[in-house]
């Protein structure tokens, strides 16, 4: 684990930190390991004043990477893929690289298609020296992972063919600074793209965007397609023109950043602490990476937060690292009927309270604590200082 001190993109030393949360658990452990195997990794942003990149300003290898946030996400139904295939006019002959996905998956999403399809881990330039051009490379949540978006971009330049198409599926910069989703910011994510940082990057390797989409069911991501001849969309133009003007790749939009995501904190906790004061009892739903994040950065401890419920059976029986909440099924907040369940999986609220029908039914109510802690449930009367 060392702090890098050259931009991972284009190597600059124009690296500035804008944003510590400080040494932070992952994942979830088992009883024995509290207080004994509670590693802890360095959560520290920066930008590259040189290329625009905000990167994780720690290089560290995190063991937690079967961890559900980081699981892979394809490009989604077998339909999205059918039309890109079609809206490329690709067939017989053409091949399909997907990286990071079985082979088996991309060969059931694309079984009535003509077009070759290959599956690899790892795009080596050994690869595209032993293998014919591909015609479309499907990259899905692997460049924000990769400790060099240089020589990963550099290797699928290299495979791909003149006419052929890449498509980069990455947490988008804007999105989450909007969202202040500060629990987003694991070490798996080396970077965190703007659509100029990533413009930057392509166009040294040949490659330049045309067009870009919001991901359909996963609002945090933007789907970036690249090609080394295709003329730009409006879209490339609405996107980069927006983040000129919201001075996306100067250091003060990033440190404002900082100092929302520190009353973001200052506010939930505040909010925990008022209620906790009058004597309500406040559980937590979610058990995911994100949600060790959040509690732990935000300090809730058991005098806060009594437990944490999740629906994952395996998750159930363990511990949140750091500050010690068991993981219990959801069954168990009906029975222990707090008056609160602070949403941890907070992007996912309206379907969580959906689901949780018999715990609203029996009085309870909900926290979603992002981008503004808000109280939700029947009949709000309690006077405290949030948005409902």
């Amino acid at each position: 684990m060392r702090k890098i001190h050259r931009c991972r993109s284009c190597g600059s030393a124009q690296l500035v930190s804008f944003l510590e949360l400080g040494k932070l658990p992952q994942g979830l452990i088992p009883a024995q390991h509290l207080g004994v195997l509670e590693g802890r990794v360095p959560i520290e942003l920066g930008l590259c004043q040189r290329c625009a990149l905000v990167q994780q300003m720690i290089a560290t290898r995190s063991p937690f990477s079967e961890l559900e946030d980081f699981a892979y996400f394809g490009l989604g139904s077998a339909q999205d893929l059918q039309q890109l295939v079609e809206e490329l006019d690709l067939g017989e002959g053409n091949v399909v690289l997907e990286l990071g996905n079985p082979l088996a998956e991309l060969r059931s999403k694309l079984q009535q298609s003509t077009v070759k399809v290959r599956g690899v881990e790892n795009l080596s330039r050994d690869y595209t020296q032993h293998h014919p051009k591909v015609h479309l490379i499907l990259a899905h949540n692997t460049l924000a992972e990769t400790d060099d978006p240089g020589g990963f971009v550099a290797a699928i330049a290299l495979a791909l063919h003149e006419d052929g198409v890449a498509l980069f599926e990455s947490p988008y910069i804007r999105y989450l600074i909007e969202g202040r989703e500060f629990d987003t910011l694991h070490p798996q994510h080396r970077s965190y793209f703007s659509v100029t940082s990533i413009q930057t990057l392509l166009l040294r390797h040949g490659l330049r965007l045309f067009r870009l989409e919001r991901h359909p069911t996963r609002p945090g991501l933007l789907r970036f397609y690249a090609s080394k001849t295709r003329p730009a969309e409006p879209s490339v133009y609405r996107y980069l023109e927006l983040e000129r003007r919201l001075g996306m790749s100067g250091l003060a939009f990033y440190q404002e950043f900082a100092s929302r995501v520190a009353s973001a904190r200052e506010a939930l906790l505040a909010l925990l602490l008022e209620l906790r004061a009058k004597g309500r009892r406040i559980a937590a739903y979610g058990a995911s990476a994100r949600a060790v994040l959040m509690l732990n950065y935000v300090g809730l401890g058991r005098e806060v937060v009594e437990y944490v419920v999740d629906p994952d059976p395996f998750k159930q029986g363990l511990y949140v690292p750091g500050v010690h909440l068991p993981v219990f099924s959801p069954e168990h907040a009906l029975v222990s009927r707090p008056d609160y369940l602070l949403i941890l999986a907070w992007d996912y609220a309206q379907r969580i309270i959906e689901q949780q029908a018999e715990f609203t039914r029996l009085g309870g109510k909900f926290i979603v604590p992002l981008p503004h802690p808000e109280i939700v449930g029947p009949a709000v009367e309690e006077a405290v200082g949030v948005k409902r």
